[in-house]
């Protein structure tokens, strides 16, 4: 399976940037079992960078899916079910890949 690397950019409001704030502030305190602090040098960018990663499958599986049902490829339950979206050829052939 190839990768390929893809780019979003988001508008934060003051409210996440606030809340970003705090959190940066825990993350920099952090030491390891060795006494190191390997997120000490961490920006925001760097910060909210790792939090939208956590389970990024996931979301674009979900918003892939819901486009796909917004431009009527697939239908309500599909768009519902837990599984993972479906390529084309996957739901040619009945079959699905996990996320």
């Amino acid at each position: 399976m190839a990768y390929r690397k893809m780019t979003v950019e988001y508008i934060l409001d003051d409210r996440e940037i606030e809340a970003l704030e705090e959190l940066l502030g825990k993350w920099q305190q952090y030491k390891g079992k060795d006494g190191s602090q390997p997120f000490a040098d961490w920006k925001l960018e760097d910060l909210f960078q790792a939090i939208m990663q956590y389970g990024c499958k996931y979301d674009i599986s979900k918003h892939i899916k819901t486009d796909q049902y917004r431009h009527e490829l697939i239908e309500v339950e599909e768009l519902c079910s837990s599984d993972p979206f479906r390529t084309r050829s996957e739901r040619e052939q009945g079959t699905s890949q996990k996320a």
